[in-house]
């Protein structure tokens, strides 16, 4: 029975799930797909904070209006400054490498919680 239920989760890419597809990934309370998860939004937030940031600079480019008006320029500094610190650099280091590396590195087969895990 260990070697069947080995073979059906042989890593956390080919987990067989109750759904499958992009659902079986929203749905797997399987910390590694989890951490896998988290990373791809923080590089996703990481990406739009860049992109605002670009357009702070482009800006800042020439001397008056360029792209946008100053109450519009300090609304993207202010959403750029959010974005990178409470959706990247907070969640960065303790969601991805707590739910992926950690439950590995001491050996355990999951989180304690893993649907309250997924929740988060």
């Amino acid at each position: 029975m260990h070697n069947e239920q080995s073979a059906n989760m042989s890593n956390y890419l080919t987990y067989q799930g109750k759904h499958k597809g992009l659902l079986g990934w929203i749905t797997s309370t399987d910390h590694k797909r989890i951490g896998l998860l988290y990373l791809y939004s923080i590089l996703t937030m990481f990406s739009v904070g860049v992109l605002l940031g670009l357009a702070m600079k482009l800006e800042l480019l020439a001397p008056g209006k360029t792209i946008m008006d100053a109450q519009t320029y300090n609304s993207t500094f202010t959403v750029h400054g959010v974005i990178m610190i409470f959706m990247v650099v907070v969640p960065g280091l303790p969601a991805v490498f707590g739910n992926f590396l950690m439950p590995i590195m001491i050996g355990a087969k999951d989180v304690a919680f893993p649907k309250l895990n997924l929740l988060s």
